[in-house]
C-alpha cells in the first residue's frame, strides 16, 4: 500500500510514540497508571508489522481507544515532542474510517475453516463499492487521497478477477451468490460451463448404466408350481417392450433443466449461521450433479493464509525442538494439531 508522504510521516511518529511505550518501563507505567484511573481495562500499545498491513490499522485503533491517557502519559513525562496534534489525531481516525472495511474483508478472506474461494468476487466487488459510498467530504486531504489510491489500486489488482474460472465457477455453485456479476456476459459464460460439466456427468453416469437384456423364451414361460407365475406372465408384454426404451431428454437438456431448477431456487442469505455446505447437504437430492460439482469446488481456498498458518505451526511446534523428527511423523502432528479442538 503506497502512502502519500505527509500520511507517511504521520504513521512512522505513531510507531515512534508506540516504541517509547514499549521500551520504557516507566512511559509504560503511567500510561497504565492513566487507563486505571480513567476506569478503563488496561491495554497495551501495538505495534505495526511491516510484513502484514492489517497491524497498521491495528495500532491506529488501539492508539485512538487510549488517546486521551496516552496524552496524560506524555504531558507527564516532558516528551510533548513525540505528542500528536488535534489534525493528527483527526487524521488517524479518518484513517481508521478507510482501512476498516479493508481489515474486515482480509479477516474474513483468510478464513480456512468455511468456505471462502466463492466470496471471493462478491467481496471484492463489496469492498471496491464501501470505499466509493464513504462521504470524502468529511475526511481530511491525506485521508481522501488515501482512499482514492486504494480504490484505483484495488480496481487495477482485480480487474480481471472475473476471468478466474476457478471462482467463477465456485461462486455460480455457492447458493448464497449464483449470477452475481457485474458483468452479464461472465455470467452467462460460467452458466453455460457448468452446464457443460453436468452435461458430462450425466452421460458418463448413463454410460455405466447397462441396458437390461432381453428375457430368454424359457424365462418368459410360466411355473406352473409358483404362485406368481401368472402375475409375470402377464406383464411379459409390457417388460419385452419398455426394457429397451429410454428417455428422450438428452445429456444436455437434462443438465440446462437441472442447472435451471437451482437457479430459480431461493438465495440463501450470506451471514455467519448459513453454510453453502450444509445447503447442498440438503439439497443433494434435487440436484444431484450440481451437488458432485458442488462438493469439489466449494473447498477452494481464497487465499495462501491458511497454508502459511500451517507452515508456521509446524515451527513453532514441532520442528524448533524436535528437528530429527521422520516427514511422515511430522504429518501426523500436524494433522491432529490443526484437527484438534
Amino acid at each position: 500500500m503506497n502512502l502519500s508522504a505527509e500520511l507517511t510521516a504521520l504513521i512512522e511518529k505513531v510507531k515512534a510514540i508506540v516504541g517509547y511505550f514499549k521500551r520504557s518501563t516507566k512511559a509504560w507505567e503511567k500510561l497504565k497508571k492513566f487507563q486505571i484511573q480513567a476506569d478503563k481495562s488496561v491495554k497495551r500499545p501495538l505495534q505495526s508489522v511491516c510484513t502484514r498491513w492489517n497491524s497498521l490499522f491495528y495500532m491506529l485503533e488501539r492508539m485512538l481507544e487510549i488517546k486521551e491517557e496516552v496524552n496524560s502519559a506524555l504531558s507527564n513525562l516532558d516528551s510533548t515532542a513525540l505528542s500528536l496534534s488535534q489534525i493528527e489525531w483527526e487524521i488517524c481516525e479518518h484513517v481508521c474510517h478507510i482501512l476498516r472495511p479493508c481489515e474486515e474483508v482480509t479477516k474474513e478472506i483468510s478464513g480456512q475453516k468455511y468456505v471462502a474461494g466463492s466470496m471471493v468476487i462478491p467481496i471484492t466487488t463489496g469492498l471496491i463499492s464501501c470505499l466509493e459510498n464513504l462521504d470524502s467530504r468529511l475526511y481530511h486531504p491525506t485521508a481522501q487521497c488515501l482512499q482514492q489510491d486504494l480504490i484505483s489500486k484495488l480496481k487495477k489488482r482485480f480487474v480481471n478477477l472475473d476471468k478466474s474460472r476457478i471462482f467463477t465457477r465456485a461462486m455460480f455453485l455457492d447458493p448464497r451468490f449464483k449470477l452475481y456479476f457485474e458483468d452479464p456476459t461472465v455470467a452467462e459464460n460460467t452458466k453455460q460451463s457448468i452446464i457443460q460439466s453436468v452435461t458430462s456427468l450425466i452421460n458418463k453416469e448413463d454410460r455405466k448404466q447397462p441396458i437390461a437384456p432381453a428375457a430368454s423364451e424359457e424365462e418368459e414361460q410360466p411355473r406352473p408350481s409358483a404362485s406368481s407365475s401368472t402375475f409375470r406372465s402377464i406383464w411379459n408384454h409390457y417388460n419385452k417392450k419398455m426394457q429397451n426404451i429410454q428417455p428422450k431428454g438428452t445429456g444436455q437438456s437434462r443438465a440446462i433443466i437441472e442447472v435451471q431448477r437451482y437457479l430459480e431456487d431461493k438465495i440463501i442469505m450470506p451471514d455467519k449461521n448459513t453454510s453453502p455446505l450444509n445447503w447442498w447437504k440438503e439439497h443433494r437430492n434435487i440436484y444431484p450433479h450440481l451437488y458432485t460439482l458442488a462438493v469439489t469446488t466449494l473447498n477452494t481456498m481464497a487465499t495462501s493464509v491458511p497454508c502459511e498458518r500451517i507452515f508456521s505451526a509446524c515451527g513453532n511446534l514441532i520442528n524448533d525442538r524436535r528437528t530429527r523428527l521422520g516427514c511422515r511423523k511430522v504429518q501426523q502432528l500436524m494433522f491432529l494439531n490443526q484437527n484438534t479442538d
